[in-house]
């Protein structure tokens, strides 16, 4: 990934495009990456009770248990009209109840932290100097899809689905179509989660390859995603934005210290936050 200057700085909404991937509200994306057919799920469609057999294997929105005691660090970079940026994240993944995340630039200068212990959660902005607790979900105010369980964030980096199933035991599953595509010939599950919204997702090998997000009857999803290669892809098509994160590497986790505020931070609720100020010249 680049870490020169690029000529264009981002605006502050690109800039946490880039720093909080997984917390955009995207619509389907213009890339190159081919992608497997995403099929919307449907009133109608068939849903089937998962069998034993089924639930053995894992599921694509579970994360693998070998991620965890693991400390990744992933590669992200982002493109759009206004500019071109990078930075580095690193998951801290312990347990499924307990991961920190944390982005420097280019320059190792901190942007945000993320301090996650089951349903309680600790929001820094290291470019405000100013903190917040989160409670069950990742709501802050300058999330355009709204509020987020806080344990969304490490399926998403590890190529999974994000959000679950409202009822694990009741999934819309198929085969998607031949051809050359990538997924091609692979599986399709689809469901709604706990908020109503439609998730859509292609298989191969038990591997998720794509998968594309529903809200309020929308004819396209308003948030899709793809694996191409060693890259995965979030794009939105309406903004001419693509953000790219890649794993740089990955090795076994070592003690997990607690983020805690600077004594110069203030404390401000999470419903006030504002995207991460400008990083200034350089950093992207």
């Amino acid at each position: 990934m680049p870490t020169t200057v690029r000529r264009r700085c981002l605006s502050a909404p690109l800039r946490w495009l880039a720093a909080a991937l997984p917390l955009a509200a995207a619509a389907v994306g213009c890339s190159t990456v081919p992608r497997a057919p995403v099929l919307a799920p449907q009133a109608g469609a068939p849903r089937e009770v998962t069998s034993a057999t089924a639930t053995a294997a894992i599921s694509p929105w579970q994360v693998p248990a070998a991620a965890y005691g693991s400390q990744i660090l992933y590669r992200v970079g982002v493109a759009g009209p206004e500019g071109e940026g990078s930075l580095k994240l690193t998951l801290r993944l312990a347990s499924p109840e307990r991961y920190q995340a944390q982005a420097v630039d280019p320059l190792g200068r901190a942007v945000w932290g993320l301090d996650v212990e089951g349903d309680r959660g600790l929001w820094l902005d290291h470019r405000g100097h100013c903190y917040c607790r989160l409670s069950g979900a990742l709501d802050l105010a300058f999330l355009p899809l709204g509020p987020l369980s806080l344990s969304a964030l490490p399926p998403l980096l590890l190529g999974r689905l994000p959000v679950p199933p409202a009822d694990p035991a009741i999934v819309s599953r198929g085969s998607s179509p031949g051809g050359g595509g990538a997924g091609a010939g692979g599986d399709t599950v689809a469901y709604h989660d706990a908020a109503g919204r439609g998730w859509s997702a292609a298989l191969r090998g038990g591997q998720v390859v794509s998968w594309g997000l529903w809200q309020d009857a929308t004819p396209a999803p308003i948030l899709s995603w793809a694996n191409s290669g060693s890259w995965s892809v979030l794009s939105d098509r309406r903004k001419g934005v693509e953000v790219r994160w890649q794993e740089a590497v990955r090795e076994p986790l070592r003690a997990l210290v607690p983020m805690t505020p600077r004594s110069d931070y203030r404390q401000s609720t999470c419903t006030a936050a504002t995207a991460p100020a400008s990083p200034g010249a350089g950093s992207f």
